[in-house]
């Protein structure tokens, strides 16, 4: 079957919505840095007319107001299981976009939260001469490195001089069972602990950051038991720092501001 012709920038989308699974039209052009909405709007309709994209709008007030949600449609599947073997595609993981408008509101909005991150951080360093790497679950649940513990989120910054950090990130929802959080939790811990990184890479394994909602609650318990852990596996590594942050300071602040991190210390 030919597909429809899609324009250079459109293919740019439909990589970024298989990047991120989710993002709306503001995230869209902020991505891309393109000055004019409008654009972007046609460009985004004409993919979902084509079947590249499926599109999510509530047309009520006061919900009219939210902008469109977009993802991979049956189409945009095809597309890129075409060019599994040019780019970085998993056809595993292809076969977990179908039916995304029936996943839970939680679901879409973690997504588009993971966006909101790399935004943010995009920002930050290009006003500081940094470089980065983001990466997500479209490349971190297949890599021989990460898919037995499955991150959120993998970055690398890199400043001007060249000196690097990187971090595991995972969200903490704040609906999330407490065994839930225990268990990703111990899933990173038991990652660190087994040597995998050591094995593959001659630098530092990289800090965990767990974002929490603004809620103590969780704070205090992602903190408290993360701490338990560490003691009772006798981990003391300075090199290796494990840190919470709130949500809403991560995405007002960035991934990378030292002053919006708490520290997990056992030392």
């Amino acid at each position: 079957m030919q597909l429809p012709r899609i324009t250079k920038k459109q293919k740019e989308i439909v990589a970024l919505i298989y990047k991120f699974r989710y993002l709306n039209r503001v995230q869209i052009q902020k991505i891309l840095k393109h000055k004019d909405a409008r654009r972007i709007n046609a460009w985004a309709r004409d993919l979902v007319n084509k079947g590249y994209l499926g599109r999510i709008f509530i047309n009520k007030i006061p919900l009219n107001t939210i902008p469109a949600k977009y993802y991979l449609g049956k189409l945009g599947i095809k597309y890129l299981r075409k060019l599994k073997d040019e780019q970085q595609v998993n056809n595993t993981y292809l076969k977990r976009l179908h039916h995304e408008a029936e996943k839970s509101d939680y679901f879409k909005a973690h997504h588009l939260l993971i966006a909101d991150i790399y935004i943010k951080l995009a920002q930050s360093c290009l006003g500081n001469q940094s470089t980065f790497v983001f990466a997500t679950q479209s490349r971190l649940v297949s890599d021989e490195i990460t898919s037995s513990f499955k991150p959120h989120i993998y970055i690398m910054i890199a400043d001007k001089y060249g000196k690097a950090k990187r971090y595991f990130i995972e969200l903490v929802g704040e609906n999330m069972p407490r065994f839930a959080i225990r268990a990703r939790i111990r899933a990173y811990l038991d990652f660190y602990l087994d040597g995998t990184w050591k094995d593959h890479f001659r630098y530092a394994h990289p800090h965990i950051l767990f974002i929490v909602p603004k809620t103590r609650k969780i704070d205090r318990f992602v903190y408290r038991y993360t701490k338990r852990i560490l003691e009772e596996e006798e981990i003391d590594d300075k090199k290796l720092k494990i840190y919470t942050a709130d949500l809403d300071k991560v995405t007002r602040f960035g991934i990378d501001d030292e002053l919006i991190r708490r520290q997990v210390e056992t030392y």
